[in-house]
């Protein structure tokens, strides 16, 4: 049982994802308790200055490392794995709800240039995110009353909640961390592309819960909807605007909310306890085996895979080679082409001293060459992210 409980909390317990995570609390409390004494802008300011800075070193990447390297390709970075897809899958369904959220509210309060605002929105939501909540936030401390009453969205907010829900199911079987916390740890650590789609869902979480918690009425909801959004931020989001969507229509209508330090401090108590719950209930997963697999079970399945895929992937590469090779000196090869033979040399290489350190008993360094393997664009073939997909969880699921 110990063993196995130190597996289930390792997610936790990678520096990485405690200096994450602690730092996103640490962000999310501060904001909090700036808001409840009237500093919401600086709050929300200060979401927004995290998301330019994350923004900027995507655009950082982009320019210095994927328009110089021939052999970067974007789509091979940004989903390696099926549960990367996922976690992609819920990025996407962030943004498109967010987008939603600023269209609707900017005709509600007749806002200048709504097109613009979405359009912001969907290209750079983590400065556009909290800068349009807090725009929001003057206007209800305000008591601004719409100036129309456009169609409800409560149904399309509803239809996202359905769509986004998704996310966790493809994951859980090969993500066997489940959800936020073992995501972070690949997507926040991985390629460049993956790193920001990781890291984005991780501040979006701090940015949309500074502005949806003081708006969730009782602390059991608080925590309920933090435990929802630490599995699926989109739906948990979904669901929250179709509500807020209604708030118009109450009968009586509901006094303007009131934020005060007193109520900060119970919102910061719901964001720790919401975190624990939804840490416990991860870790009940692994523990009773419930949905997620045992730690020995994806193991021995994840060396077993492996030990299979890595000959059948020096074979792949080894058959691909002479392809790729022609395709490189032929009229009007392009800069990829050029580059891949190269690439998929290298990959070759490490595939089979992988073999050959299988085949000495070496796992420790079958684990890092293969981890290699999956980082060379050459491999880009099935068989080949096979292998390094089970590396993963053999890399992070076998005892030390």
């Amino acid at each position: 049982m110990g063993d196995r409980l130190t597996l289930a909390l390792r997610p936790w317990t990678y520096s990485e994802i405690g200096v994450l995570w602690a730092a996103l609390l640490g962000l999310m409390a501060l904001c909090l308790a700036l808001q409840a004494r009237g500093r919401a802008r600086l709050a929300h300011g200060l979401m927004a200055a995290a998301g330019a800075g994350l923004t900027a070193r995507l655009a950082w990447h982009l320019v210095t490392h994927y328009t110089r390297c021939a052999a970067c390709g974007v789509a091979f970075d940004l989903v390696p794995n099926a549960s990367s897809w996922a976690f992609f899958y819920d990025y996407l369904c962030v943004v498109v709800i967010l987008a939603m959220i600023a269209w609707q509210e900017s005709r509600r309060f007749a806002l200048p240039s709504p097109a613009r605002t979405v359009t912001a929105m969907l290209v750079a939501p983590l400065v556009t995110a909290p800068l349009f909540f807090a725009k929001l936030h003057d206007l209800e401390a305000q008591e601004t009353a719409p100036s129309t009453a456009p169609p409800s969205w409560r149904v399309p907010y509803v239809a996202m909640a359905v769509l986004a829900a998704p996310f966790v199911m493809p994951a859980l079987p090969f993500d066997h961390f489940g959800a936020l916390g073992g995501e972070f740890f690949w997507d926040g650590t991985s390629n460049r592309l993956n790193s920001y789609i990781g890291l984005s869902v991780l501040l979006l979480f701090g940015q949309v819960f500074l502005f949806t918690l003081p708006r969730t009425r009782g602390f059991a909801w608080q925590v309920a909807s933090l435990f929802l959004a630490f599995n699926n931020l989109a739906a948990y989001l979904a669901l929250f605007a179709a509500r807020f969507d209604a708030r118009h229509d109450a009968r009586p209508a509901r006094p303007p909310l009131r934020f005060a330090p007193r109520g900060a401090g119970a919102v910061i108590a719901a964001v720790l306890a919401g975190n624990a719950v939804a840490a416990l209930f991860g870790v009940a997963l692994r523990y009773t085996h419930f949905i997620i697999k045992a730690p020995e079970t994806v193991c021995a399945e994840g060396r077993v895979t492996r030990a299979r895929t890595l000959p059948l992937c020096v074979r792949a590469l080894e058959g691909v080679t002479a392809a790729r090779e022609a395709r490189a000196r032929a009229p009007g090869a392009n800069a990829l082409d050029v580059a891949l033979p190269g690439e998929t040399a290298v990959a070759l290489s490490y595939a089979r001293q992988a073999v050959i350190a299988l085949g000495e008993g070496d796992q420790r360094e079958a684990g890092v060459l293969t981890r290699r393997l999956g980082e060379q664009h050459g491999s880009d073939l099935p068989v080949c992210q096979e292998a390094a997909s089970a590396n993963y969880a053999v890399l992070n699921e076998c005892p030390e």
